[in-house]
């Protein structure tokens, strides 16, 4: 069996950002999608990722799985050429073999033993705000300097992030791409996993930012290559960091 990532650089940098909730990856392969879906060693967050691949001797489905370290050190080699192929031989493959830059580039990559639980991504229900990916990372990158956690609060057509800091409370409004119903109060969020998910924001036009109340944040991108669902459970006034 086949598997084809037609953009490199989508799947690098989605790797790199999964790469500090959790040392490894299962893809499930079905037709044209790679499915993962990766806890953080927390239990805080959740990350679902589905990669368009293309895929050869497929006979229903299968799963795969490897230490993302890894897997990232082998793709590093391939230098001009934009698909990463993945070859396993069999059910019971011990390793896979990954082909680049037209196949100047042959390695293989080990593969571990698929003892990871089955999970389904949450169906999140709630209100739904548009932004500027590009944006809404910046500034959740610049209030990360001040403090631990920051509050959502859908306001007219804007969402606010605002931080209460040992300096004070710094507070910035992003305009949203789509109406929005003002909220009387916010949620609080851990805001070093925002920061860590949004290092991918550059590949995406939009954001969905989902709200709903005492529920996870869920944060939603698309691309040609990838769709991204991240899923972030709040924070209450009596939790400590």
């Amino acid at each position: 069996m086949r598997i084809t990532f037609p953009d490199k650089s989508t799947l690098v940098s989605v790797l790199n950002a999964v790469r500090e909730f959790s040392e490894y990856i299962r893809f499930e392969i079905t037709g044209p999608n790679a499915k993962a879906i990766i806890l953080d060693s927390t239990h805080v967050s959740v990350t679902c990722l589905e990669f368009i691949v293309s895929a050869i001797g497929l006979d229903g489905g299968c799963s795969v799985m490897f230490n993302i370290a890894n897997l990232l050190k082998v793709i590093d080699l391939g230098k001009t050429g934009n698909e990463v192929d993945i070859e396993i031989s069999s059910d019971d493959a011990d390793v896979a073999t990954v082909t680049m830059d037209d196949g100047a580039v042959t390695a293989a990559v080990k593969l571990f033993d698929n003892d990871m639980d089955e999970m389904e991504p949450p169906d999140m229900v709630g209100t739904e705000i548009r932004v500027n990916p590009a944006e809404f990372s910046t500034r959740i990158k610049d209030l990360a300097n001040l403090g631990d956690c920051v509050v959502l609060t859908p306001r007219r057509d804007a969402i606010e992030l605002s931080v209460d800091a040992d300096l004070g409370r710094a507070c910035v409004i992003v305009n949203t791409l789509n109406s929005v119903t003002a909220w009387d109060r916010g949620m609080s969020f851990a805001i070093r996993y925002l920061v860590t998910l949004l290092k991918v924001s550059k590949l995406f036009d939009t954001l969905m930012v989902v709200l709903t109340e005492d529920m996870p944040l869920g944060l939603k991108m698309k691309s040609d290559h990838v769709s991204i669902g991240f899923y972030l459970a709040p924070k209450f006034d009596d939790e400590s960091e």
